[in-house]
């Protein structure tokens, strides 16, 4: 169980106590050896061992409370003894009794980031450079600034944040829920988006020209697309007795899918248009077209007048020469519409019927002819087979992408949060300040696996991977942008079932992410250590009389809690102390030995993934203070092993970063650790 702030209070001035005793007993025994040459006693010694690991124990406490409320506090061996250690528990116990009011703001920074996190993905669906929505995401940005000042929002910003917060949680709602709102509430969200950000942007918003995601992110379209709808108007019929040429002016309304302006552009004939049937081929399935047709069959027979014009019988000198005739008609006909020779068979009436059947209603000709209704069928199917054949096909593909990228989205989670943290500190800061910024407030990041991090820290942790999108898009310029271009193209599939899985495997493959990684591990561990520090898995501090190993109860990553094993006889010291190490796909974990002494010691350090000796590890050498002549060595293992030779004098701590660097396949390693007591051996 961990400690609270006031039960380490309590143990310091107990210690405290203690320390003061065992002085008063430590100088009397000094007296005694410099005087009779009496050395002390070994209950004395022992309680000095026992002093120091309490020491110890504490100071690991008061640390591990210090980064779970976020407390600075300097490095372990900065803290050297009481008096250091007291600034340390002081603040803690301020932080313990701040902390509903810090839950509280952090609650209140964790939803002001998260609307303002959302507003940078907006994007105007035909002008990427629309200038309302510059200027609300410059504000955006400069609200989140003041949000993540270390130091908190001044009294001005902090105004600002309660203005403007509201003004961008309607604006979201006005491009994502507009369809669920009352008029009132609608008005109220317009009133305020327009106050602040001008009408501009309230008019995109309420047109269905923005949309918010990363660029180019597949997402659901808040209103699919209508299917085009039958023309209503009546349009000009080809009438074959005018001329063959005429029918193939009908092909100019396949541009013009669903336009009005089609039966315009194909009336040849005035006389015929207020026969002419709807052209509902356009995309729609046949039966509706013919059901227009059918009602006018009927008042056909009522149309006896039409015989008279019908005595354009141009068609019927034509017909006393039957076969004469018969030759020209059917292959005008047959050209566009293989029925219309069916069509023939009858007397030489059934000349005229082809004109009749593309305007079969209305005209009477068409009415003395039962046959006429099955011919005209065949013109508009000619259309219906030239245009329907290209709209259906994209209706058919994009419908359910658009349902399943709907229920994708949320897999994406941690992309939208590593790319709107990474936009809104690449170019201001380094890579190495951006890893201490981020791994200062999560200290297990690398330790999650990337696309589960959204759910952990209410989806916070997420935000930490934007130092991989930085490391990646160093490692390849252009990378991060490809990748949001390449969802362009993306479906859904076994591959790649979600947006997320899609950006992974593209960072894999196309970043070579599994390539870098080891790099990647190495860049965050020299940017981290000492400070801010990374969260181990095991620590082992060694000193003169003891070997203290602190791991935690619980296999849960990030667990602040952690058991302590102390060991002081040498046979269970000076020997291989070993940890077994599940790695999920690309994650680490970090252990640390920490020398309290100044004689050299040597460490081994060895890694097997099953019986296989293993080199997916990362050994970094931190040096004593004031050895100015050393640096920090970052070195990759050895399949034997390697050695650290003088761990205490040249080394005053070993990290040791175990990596998988597999994207797809758990791994599980052991660790083995072995100090030796003489360095020479």
């Amino acid at each position: 169980m961990t400690p609270t702030a006031d039960d380490l209070v309590k143990n310091l001035a107990a210690l405290s106590r203690r320390f003061a005793g065992l002085a008063a007993k430590l100088a009397q025994a000094a007296r005694e050896l410099e005087g009779a040459g009496t050395l002390p006693p070994d209950s004395l010694l022992e309680e000095f061992a026992a002093a120091r690991g309490e020491f110890i124990d504490l100071r690991s406490s008061v640390l591990d409370a210090a980064r779970t409320l976020g407390v600075t506090a300097p490095a372990p061996a900065a803290i050297d003894g009481l008096k250091a250690l007291e600034p340390v528990v002081r603040a803690l116990a301020e932080a313990t009794v701040n902390e509903p009011r810090r839950a509280t703001l952090a609650e209140a920074r964790r939803r002001v980031l998260v609307v303002l996190d959302r507003i940078m993905t907006i994007n105007h669906v035909d002008d990427p450079n629309f200038a309302a929505l510059l200027e609300c995401q410059a504000k955006a940005r400069e609200i989140r600034a003041a949000v993540l000042d270390p130091k908190g929002p001044t009294a001005e910003s902090a105004a600002v944040i309660v203005e403007a917060t509201p003004a961008f949680s309607a604006l979201l709602t006005l491009i994502e829920g507009r369809e669920h709102l009352d008029d009132a509430k609608f008005t109220v969200l317009e009133d305020s988006v327009t106050r602040l950000f001008g009408r501009t942007l309230t008019v995109a918003a309420t047109r269905g020209k923005l949309v918010a995601g990363p660029p180019d992110l597949p997402r659901a379209p808040e209103r699919p697309a209508p299917r085009p709808k039958t023309v209503e108007e009546p349009v000009a019929p080809v009438v074959v007795a005018a001329a063959p040429s005429v029918a193939p002016r009908v092909q100019p309304p396949a541009p013009l899918l669903a336009s009005p302006a089609a039966p315009a552009a194909a009336s040849p004939t005035p006389s015929a248009a207020p026969h002419a049937p709807p052209p509902a081929p356009f995309y729609a399935p046949p039966a509706p077209s013919p059901a227009p047709p059918a009602p006018p069959v009927a008042p056909a027979p009522a149309a006896p007048p039409p015989p008279a014009p019908a005595a354009p019988p141009p068609p019927a000198p034509a017909a006393p020469p039957p076969p004469a005739p018969a030759a020209p008609r059917p292959p005008a006909p047959a050209a566009p519409r293989p029925p219309a020779p069916a069509a023939p068979p009858p007397p030489a009436p059934a000349a005229p019927p082809p004109p009749a059947p593309a305007a079969p209603p209305p005209p009477a000709p068409a009415a003395p002819r039962p046959p006429a209704p099955a011919a005209p069928p065949p013109p508009p199917a000619l259309i219906k087979q030239e245009v329907a054949a290209a709209a259906p096909a994209p209706e058919e593909d994009s419908a359910p992408q658009v349902v399943e990228t709907a229920a994708l989205d949320e897999g994406a989670q941690w992309w939208v949060s590593a790319w709107a943290r990474w936009t809104s500190w690449k170019g201001t800061i380094d890579f190495k300040a951006g890893v201490k910024q981020e791994l200062g407030k999560y200290a297990y990041l690398l330790s999650v696996p990337i696309q589960q991090s959204a759910e952990y820290e209410e989806g916070l942790l997420a935000y930490g991977y934007s130092v991989l999108l930085d490391f990646v898009e160093r490692q390849r310029p252009g990378i991060v942008t490809k990748a949001l271009n390449s969802l362009k193209t993306f479906v859904p599939g076994k591959a790649a079932p979600s947006v997320g899985a899609h950006l992974y495997k593209f960072l894999i493959d196309e970043a070579r992410l599994a390539e870098q990684y080891p790099e990647f591990v190495k860049s965050v561990l020299l940017a981290a250590v000492p400070e801010p520090g990374l969260w181990t898995q095991a620590r082992i501090l060694e000193s003169a009389t003891e070997t203290s190993i602190f791991t935690h109860p619980s296999p849960r990553v990030g667990d602040p809690d952690h058991t302590t094993q102390r060991l002081t006889n040498d046979r269970q010291r000076f020997a291989d102390h070993r940890f077994p190490v599940t790695l999920a796909p690309l994650t680490v974990r970090f252990f640390a030995v920490a020398a309290d002494f100044r004689e050299p010691r040597e460490m081994d350090v060895k890694l097997k993934e099953g019986r296989a000796e293993c080199i997916d590890a990362w050994l970094l050498t931190i040096p004593p203070v004031g050895r100015a002549d050393l640096k920090s060595e970052v070195v990759r293992l050895v399949p034997e092993g390697s050695s650290v030779p003088a761990l205490g004098r040249d080394c005053a701590t070993l990290w040791v970063a175990v990596f998988n660097p597999d994207p797809k396949a758990e791994k599980k390693y052991e660790l083995s650790l072995t100090l030796k007591k003489d360095a020479s051996r």
